[in-house]
């Protein structure tokens, strides 16, 4: 039914600090129930069928009197109900209405395991409707299923034992980790923990302590093997920073794990374009997300972790630990925001002051971005870090927010630009921003930002600052370090810069840097409009490059499976004439090895070619580059 969504956290989540399902409710949705049955109503219905007695606790609870909230309500303690009586512990339960549209209704519902949650959730929508007449099977089969995958009591007690002395906990027999989680080529059974992180993690089974009789010595045997295994909790913990942001957490999240791999610790790396363990590549899909960073968290030989943390894996899946060390958020702006999931800006930044909310020892926040301002009060890290490319250290001291605060940006000294950094009541240079090659002598700012985000992370962890700044010399655009991002192709005779910018703030900073470089002939720019982005933004993309360079070329990028739907060079042309470049700047293509060669056969001598590739053309465009160089030259 399209009017009742619903989709499982793994983990703790912006919703709540405890596994739950979220149920979006749509009221006005035709598919929407026309009627709610009132409290005495569903006890007619379900008692011929044997099953009400199970749910008589529901008459302690008062409901509202509006249909459509209450059957939000019922649907919310029914579903609760139905995995308690199954032996699963779950207590917590959230009905309210959507504070960003508050037509629709939002139910949270905690799960102990998400396929038994989402199946509660969906016999309780059973239970409501019309086909209540049979649901008397319906529910022995749940039962039948969801204590099948109830958590022993030695398993519960060794949770809530490790939440007590705040120890981080992963269930390696519960969906999804159950998947990719093996012992001997098993599967891990329902009753295993994995308490602490990467290297410092232990695997225990809570049938290990069933011998105990009562819940009072459960818990006493649960403290003293936690006791045993962890006798500070700092014990179960590695490093972990998360990035979150709009453009830039790619980059930012490599450099983090550059510099902890610099700082001697064996780093696993999660980011969009896959995981990273200690330098290998083991996963090349988008792997920014829970299912990602357990990779690294359940990895028995990592020291550290650096995690890209994009905004889908926060609004469906959650986080796979309960706080991290420092939580990074670059940036906020209107990309990815589309009609009927995030609408608003708002919206965008409380999803994305997830990230910095959960950081234990500091939030790094971008002090140049608005929205990032306004989580400053969000923040109960200990320690709240400002970086900023053009606010001064007095300024940025008059910013808001609680708690101890450092903050990272430019000075210039001697005529030269020097990343400065306030902690601790210290202040000091870092380092010239001259020696930071990715910055391109300091014209990319964009780049220049990302590595004080970076540096901030590390500093706060109290890496020292010879450190960071030796690891960010050696910290490098190219395919390597920065696949797709300000790459610049040597070996021609004139410049050649890919980059994967696709938005409007993106292409913003793009140009910026383009405005900075010292060219002397021609400056050209291949642009593609991004099929996953409305109209608007594509439209947007376009006109921040209005007026930064001589032509326009505007293609398509190279199709994936499925293939092309839609011809996006059209309509990015059309925006540059409507914005004002003369149609004759512009040259409509298409996409492909032969459309790539035309353009680098346009280029003469000293000019300057921006080419915007997509993840489909990354594979390729290396091979396609090397070609036209040994048919040319």
């Amino acid at each position: 039914m399209s009017a009742i969504l619903s989709f499982p956290f793994y983990g703790p989540s912006r919703r709540a600090d405890v596994p739950v399902v979220e149920v979006r409710l749509d009221p006005r949705d035709p598919q929407f129930p026309s009627q709610c049955p009132t409290l005495k109503e569903l006890r007619q219905r379900l008692a011929p069928q044997g099953i009400w007695s199970t749910f008589s606790e529901l008459t302690n609870n008062r409901f509202s009197d509006d249909p459509t909230m209450r059957f939000a309500e019922l649907l919310g303690h029914l579903a609760l109900r139905l995995q308690q009586n199954a032996g699963h512990r779950v207590e917590y339960l959230n009905v309210r209405k959507s504070r960003f549209a508050d037509w629709r209704i939002l139910v949270f519902v905690e799960h102990a395991h998400a396929d038994v949650g989402m199946a509660s959730v969906q016999l309780a929508a059973m239970l409501l409707g019309p086909q209540h007449s049979a649901v008397a099977s319906a529910y022995a089969q749940f039962l039948d299923y969801a204590r099948a995958h109830a958590m022993p009591a030695g398993t519960v007690a060794l949770a809530q034992a490790a939440k007590r002395r705040n120890l981080p906990v992963l269930y390696p027999g519960r969906p999804p980790l159950n998947k990719t989680m093996h012992i001997n080529g098993q599967p891990y059974p329902v009753s295993a923990l994995q308490i602490g992180q990467g290297v410092k993690r232990r695997i225990v089974d809570g049938h290990s302590l069933n011998a105990a009789n009562s819940a009072e010595e459960l818990s006493t045997a649960a403290e003293a093997l936690l006791n045993d295994l962890f006798p500070e909790p700092s014990a179960a913990r590695i490093p972990v920073v998360a990035v979150t942001g709009t453009n830039g957490k790619t980059t930012t999240t490599r450099m983090v794990a550059h510099i902890f791999r610099h700082a001697g610790l064996k780093t696993g790396l999660v980011t969009s374009e896959g995981v990273n363990l200690d330098g290998q590549q083991v996963v090349h899909d988008d792997a920014g997300s829970f299912a990602g960073h357990t990779r690294v968290l359940t990895h028995p030989d990592m020291q550290a972790a650096a995690l890209e943390t994009h905004h889908r894996g926060i609004v469906v899946r959650g986080f796979a630990f309960d706080d991290c060390d420092v939580g990074i958020c670059l940036n906020v702006s209107p990309d990815h925001i589309k009609r009927g999931e995030i609408e608003t800006m708002a919206e965008m930044e409380d999803v994305k002051a997830a990230v910095p909310e959960r950081a234990s020892k500091a939030a790094v926040l971008f002090a140049d971005n608005m929205h990032c301002r306004a989580m400053a009060n969000r923040i109960t890290a200990e320690t709240t870090w400002w970086v900023s490319l053009t606010q001064s250290v007095e300024e940025l001291e008059q910013l808001p927010g609680t708690g101890q605060r450092a903050l990272c940006t430019i000075a210039v000294e001697d005529g030269a630009e020097w990343i400065l950094v306030q902690q601790n009541g210290a202040r000091y240079p870092l380092m010239p921003v001259a020696e930071l090659p990715v910055t391109f002598g300091g014209a990319a700012r964009f780049m220049l930002s990302n590595a004080m985000h970076a540096s901030a992370a590390a500093l706060a962890l109290g890496i020292a600052p010879q450190i960071v700044a030796a690891a960010l010399s050696r910290f490098e655009a190219g395919e390597e370090m920065t696949p797709g991002r300000l790459n610049e192709i040597q070996g021609l005779p004139f410049r050649l810069i890919l980059d994967f910018a696709h938005n409007p703030d993106g292409m913003a900073k793009l140009v910026e840097f383009t405005d900075r470089l010292d060219v002397n002939g021609r400056k050209f720019i291949a642009l593609s409009g991004m099929g996953k982005r409305d109209d608007v933004i594509n439209q947007q993309a376009a006109e921040a490059t209005v007026g930064h360079f001589d032509h326009y070329f505007c293609k398509d990028y190279t199709p994936s499976e499925p293939p092309l739907q839609r011809a996006l060079a059209p309509f990015m042309q059309q925006a540059l004439i409507e914005a004002g470049i003369e149609p004759e700047k512009t040259t409509l293509l298409t996409y492909g090895k032969q459309v790539l060669f035309d353009i680098l056969d346009t280029c003469a001598p000293g000019d300057l070619l921006v080419y915007l590739i997509g993840n489909a053309e990354k594979a390729v465009i290396r091979d396609y580059i090397d070609e036209f160089r040994e048919s040319r030259y």
